[in-house]
């Protein structure tokens, strides 16, 4: 498990057998373009391509595979996460900074309010994309003072983009709303990613986790 400024990056996909699949060129237009966004170079995303069009996943879509290098990175709204791996590929997670206490009236995102012994945070985005699929939900939760005490309180809004496939069995839930001894509390978001043609099927996750008096995400 690997840690980077507060993010944990899991990747737990079951990948089936991926015969050749022809995309058309909407499709290669979509993924150039959410590969841009992930700061992955055109010569890499030709290469990432071809793969793909040859039945072969980018290496960014398993967690079993170790990236080659990691840069975190910030702006004015998230902590964000990306990694490199030795295709050329990539994949980002981003957890949504709170917006100044001073300004939340008036700015939209995630707000942060202080009170004695406790932090409350609304509305907090968390975020992954590979090359393939996007995933995001909001939060509300809670950290206290002291240990073993803090809370999600609700996860809302979900949503996603699955290229060249379909998403189904979308669940959003709040398996563990309170930090114990044994684990933090957790808002979670699944579904189930199936490429068209039988090009692969995959299981992803994204959850929030809360303890320790700090929040982070994992992808699955």
């Amino acid at each position: 498990m690997k840690k980077t400024i507060g993010l944990i990056c899991i990747f737990t996909a079951i990948l089936l057998a991926a015969p050749a699949h022809a995309t058309s060129v909407e499709d290669d237009t979509l993924i150039s373009n959410q590969m841009g966004n992930l700061g992955i170079s055109t010569q890499n995303q030709q290469t990432i391509l071809e793969n793909i069009h040859a039945g072969i996943l980018p290496l960014s879509e398993n967690s079993t595979n170790t990236p080659v290098s990691t840069i975190t990175s910030s702006d004015s709204s998230f902590a964000i996460t990306t990694n490199y791996y030795a295709d050329g590929s990539a994949n980002q997670t981003k957890v949504a900074l709170p917006a100044n206490p001073l300004l939340r009236a008036s700015v939209s995102g995630c707000k942060q309010a202080a009170y004695t012994g406790y932090t409350k945070y609304t509305s907090c985005s968390v975020y992954r994309a590979t090359v393939l699929v996007t995933q995001s939900f909001l939060a509300d939760f809670t950290i206290y003072g002291g240990i073993n005490n803090d809370k999600v309180t609700k996860v809302a809004s979900p949503a996603f983009t699955c290229l060249v496939g379909a998403c189904s069995n979308l669940s959003l839930t709040i398996p563990d709303p309170s930090e114990t001894s044994s684990h933090p509390a957790n808002g979670s978001m699944q579904m189930i990613y199936t490429a068209f043609s039988g090009f692969a099927s995959a299981t992803y996750s994204l959850d929030l986790f809360v303890g320790s008096n700090k929040y982070w995400a994992v992808e699955g």
